[in-house]
């Protein structure tokens, strides 16, 4: 098959849905599909990139910052009816990305082209409290539309397809598909040396992510535990999770490690014993499944699709978010106990390698297309 994905942001923007679509495009190659992503060109971007062996074409936009997602690029409606023929099938992400909506009028004015659209979560990631009422407003009319048009929807877990149906989706072309993990590159890895217990956080450091909250548990455990706390990222709320940390007096044990590049992130697993997700809001963390991948214990609010993977204590601790005494707790529960990270992670990893690796995800895929473009009965 020849697949066009519209991506508005795409690597080396890091982001859950950015890394989905190029583990995805990757993975399509390797299975003989023709692949190539269409995103946004902004700041030193090329026209033209071949990143891990997937070719992306970026072209202009403009990104208000105020608005997050949205990308002002008129040249993206003649670049989509140039390239749109060319391909057997179309894949969208982000139902409030300008891509996605101009490929659902695309697909109600021009029918020859199967399109394929993912809903990643069930609300977006929205900085500015006076920009979020709009969003009711926005899925009521647009996303709406823009999701109805779609001749098959991917859906991460059932709650986005419920979320979906609340504002007027009424396609019964819907398939319940997780996200996916790189299980060769992501995976176990044994510190060198154990002590002490290192506590990370992997992230983009806004206020959705809830880092405040797992400072503040790590305060409560940090006097009576060998144990350090790594946080890798940026974004902005650094200046005020280093500044909690300074007045909390763990300066010496909260470690700032700004961004780490993508190639990198495997080895940031490798260096902690305990990983924390301590969002406010999330779909499905890409973080959780990598960590798990890579065999380590991990501690993740219930919020968005996590609950569908952390179906047990077995293969991690699930917390509500918001609470820094649940976060302390359960990290006291994996530092008094190593015998149950080492379990604890042996069992996650084994978890996603059945359920959440991208070969299997690519496969369910695969038949989403095939099924939009007629090769199998719907």
């Amino acid at each position: 098959m020849k697949i066009l994905q519209l991506a508005t942001f795409f690597p080396p923007y890091i982001g859950g849905s950015e890394n989905y679509v190029l583990e995805l495009s990757k993975h399509l190659r390797h299975v003989g599909h023709q692949v190539l992503v269409v995103s946004s060109r902004l700041q030193n971007n090329q026209s033209y990139e071949n990143i891990d062996g997937v070719d992306v074409v970026r072209i202009p936009g403009i990104h208000l910052a105020q608005i997050p997602y949205f990308i002002f690029s008129p040249e993206l409606v003649f670049t989509l009816l140039r390239l749109s023929d060319k391909f057997d099938v179309i894949h969208t992400h982000v139902r409030f990305f300008l891509s996605t909506n101009v490929a659902a009028m695309m697909r109600k004015l021009r029918r020859e082209i199967p399109l394929v659209t993912t809903l990643h979560a069930t609300r977006p990631n929205i900085r500015y409290a006076f920009l979020r009422p709009l969003e009711k407003i926005y899925d009521s009319v647009i996303g709406k539309f823009t999701i109805n048009c779609a001749d098959h929807i991917i859906a991460l877990d059932e709650n986005v397809k419920v979320h979906a149906r609340s504002f007027g989706v009424y396609s019964e072309s819907f398939a319940i598909i997780p996200n996916g993990v790189d299980t060769e590159r992501f995976n176990i890895l044994e510190r060198i040396s154990p002590d002490p217990v290192l506590v990370g956080f992997i992230g983009n450091l806004t206020r959705r992510k809830g880092v405040e909250y797992l400072i503040e548990g790590f305060k409560i455990i940090s006097k009576k535990y060998p144990v350090l706390l790594k946080i890798a990222g940026d974004g902005p709320e650094e200046e005020k999770l280093r500044k909690l940390c300074h007045d909390s007096g763990l300066k010496e044990q909260v470690i700032f490690l700004g961004a780490v590049n993508r190639e990198n992130v495997p080895e940031f697993y490798k260096d902690v014993d305990i990983l924390v997700v301590p969002s406010l809001s999330e779909g499905m963390p890409t973080v959780m499944l990598e960590g798990m991948a890579c065999g380590k214990a991990v501690i993740v609010t219930d919020v968005g699709a996590v609950s569908t993977v952390l179906s047990s204590e077995k293969v991690g601790l699930m917390i509500p978010p918001k609470d820094p005494g649940s976060i302390a707790r359960a990290m006291a529960s994996l530092i008094e106990d190593e015998k149950l990270r080492v379990v604890m992670g042996n069992r996650a990893r084994m978890h996603i390698e059945n359920y959440f690796s991208w070969e299997k995800i690519t496969t369910d895929i695969e038949l989403v297309y095939q099924k939009a473009i007629g090769c199998f009965p719907v």
